[in-house]
């Protein structure tokens, strides 16, 4: 048993990560072929389609397989009680968001300060419709089957298809010299159409695991308690998995009204452009968090093992790791965002916005790697709580700065709100846990690698722009700029970050990947200096 769930737990993470790369991927194709107005348009209401994909995808179905799980452990004949009830939850959840999505999709466009998203709004509710199917059906493979090879094929399938469908129909309507409305509605088609595929896909699979084992239904009653915990542990367990998309809540219904109120000009252009970063933070964060997801499961067992000791230096790899890979990634696009804006967008609008929101990789990892450990440590509402108050703060300081800096302020809105969260949690697990993730001659070793790193990748433009490069950026030169950038800046700060030891090899012998190709490499860097 426990090694199918070590299977199933590194078969559901590699799926999440094929997914969270294909979804930060596409969408610079995407704003390459809709412009700026037409990403503006999709990104309004993109939140709308995470927000079900999170619910039928991580949230509920988590939920339910635990439930049905315990049920299987305890007594069989409650299966079918707890399946009731799971599907009941979630389908009456999923009906109520549906009508209020569908039939207020005009006020909310209204607030959103664009009336023409309220048909894109509709076409979006229609998700909400798969969310009990799905979400059952993957919590029972991974509750009482153990099988996590359905969600993950799902998911890949699901966003393959929407991905597919959206640059398919992209490239058609830019030959077609289609309008930015008209983008936005062939997106929203491909994520209606990727649930459906997934749902196909489950369907065939299930239907043939339940023709040999059907379920039984030998026991049922109105289960209050059980409804209220499905729903409460459900909702919150898919707040906390979608922290960078509510963030993106907060501005898709605050900050149009704020630049229309105060009269800025080309609004939309301008918070399309803000938007352009999104892609990489979710890329950086999804590079960054994937050894705090690995490790779950670890901590999981350690917990249940009672090996509080393991469990805190684990705790502080974990994190000082994904500090060290989110500070890097951050400060190195702060270095390089001239170049990469180029690449990307192939132009240079929005490159101050653009590298304060690239900050953002830092917090928002902090965000995700500490919510997912206090998770595995059952706590998950001081995560949450501390989750809401940065999402008010966020609301407040964009009421601060928007009217006075824009789309730069609610960059700047967002990195401070995330940072407050980060570090809130940092402090939760410090106090609750007894957990030091660095000591300060750390945190300075790590301070010096970044400087290190970002004087060499400066030194290296400077001699590239004298001998090189001559007027105007190119995008070839862009990709030239950019590949050797970042080249220097990851070799030289992964040096220094090993001559500084922040890491000790017992540490680096712990880190997947790294404790099969790096271990020699470590010993000859160290043996050299010594």
């Amino acid at each position: 048993m426990n090694r199918l769930i070590w299977q199933g737990t590194f078969i559901l993470s590699l799926a999440a990560l094929i997914v969270k790369v294909l979804s930060a991927i596409y969408r610079i194709p995407y704003q390459n072929l809709a412009g700026d107005v037409g990403f503006y348009v999709y990104q309004q209401v993109y939140p709308f389609y995470a927000l079900a994909i999170v619910l039928g995808g991580t949230g509920f179905p988590i939920v339910i397989s635990k439930y049905l799980s315990e049920a299987n452990e305890r007594n069989k004949k409650y299966i079918g009680h707890v399946f009731i009830h799971a599907f009941f939850v979630v389908f009456l959840f999923s009906i109520v968001l549906f009508f209020l999505l569908f039939f207020g999709a005009s006020s909310l466009s209204k607030w959103m300060g664009d009336l023409k998203l309220a048909s894109l709004l509709r076409m979006v509710a229609f998700i909400y419709l798969f969310i009990p199917f799905l979400s059952i059906i993957r919590g029972d493979f991974q509750g009482l089957m153990c099988n996590m090879s359905p969600t993950a094929l799902s998911q890949i399938c699901e966003q393959t298809t929407r991905v597919g469908i959206i640059l398919g129909l992209s490239l058609f309507l830019y030959h077609h010299h289609g309008g930015p409305y008209e983008f936005g509605r062939a997106a929203i088609f491909g994520s209606v159409m990727g649930p459906f595929v997934s749902l196909a896909i489950l369907m065939m699979i299930y239907v043939k695991y339940r023709i040999k084992e059907p379920l039984s239904f030998h026991v049922f009653y109105l289960d209050k308690p059980l409804i209220k915990s499905l729903f409460i542990e459900g909702l919150t367990f898919s707040i906390l998995s979608m922290t960078i998309v509510a963030f993106q809540f907060v501005d898709v219904l605050s900050l149009i009204p704020i630049l229309q109120h105060f009269h800025f000009q080309a609004v939309k252009e301008a918070k399309g452009i803000f938007d352009r970063s999104y892609p990489l933070i979710q890329l950086g964060v999804t590079v960054a968090t994937t050894m705090a997801v690995a490790f779950i499961p670890v901590l999981s067992r350690l917990k249940y093992d009672k090996d509080h000791a393991q469990m805190k230096n684990r705790i502080s790899l974990v994190l000082r790791v994904t500090i060290v890979l989110g500070s890097s990634a951050a400060v190195g696009l702060l270095a390089t965002g001239t170049e990469v804006s180029r690449l990307f967008f192939d132009d240079h609008l929005g490159v101050q916005t653009f590298v304060i929101m690239g900050l953002n990789i830092f917090t928002m990892s902090m965000i995700v790697a500490t919510s997912t450990i206090l998770q595995a440590m059952q706590r998950i509402w001081q995560p949450l709580m501390y989750l809401c108050i940065s999402l008010l703060i966020k609301l407040i300081l964009n009421m601060c700065f928007v009217p006075i800096l824009g789309v730069t302020g609610a960059a700047i809105a967002t990195v401070s709100a995330s940072l407050i969260t980060a570090i809130l949690n940092l402090c939760l697990i410090q106090h609750s846990l007894n957990v030091w993730v660095m000591r300060y001659s750390q945190v300075m070793k790590l301070c010096f690698s970044l400087f290190i790193m970002t004087s060499s990748v400066l030194f290296w433009k400077v001699i590239a722009y004298h001998f090189f490069i001559s007027g105007e950026l190119t995008r070839l030169e862009s990709l030239f700029m950019s590949l050797t950038s970042v080249g220097i800046g990851l070799i030289v700060f992964f040096l220094v970050i090993l001559k500084t030891n922040v890491f000790t090899e017992e540490e680096l012998a712990d880190v997947p990947v790294l404790n099969k190709y790096m271990n020699k490499f470590v010993k000859k860097i160290r043996e050299n200096e010594t």
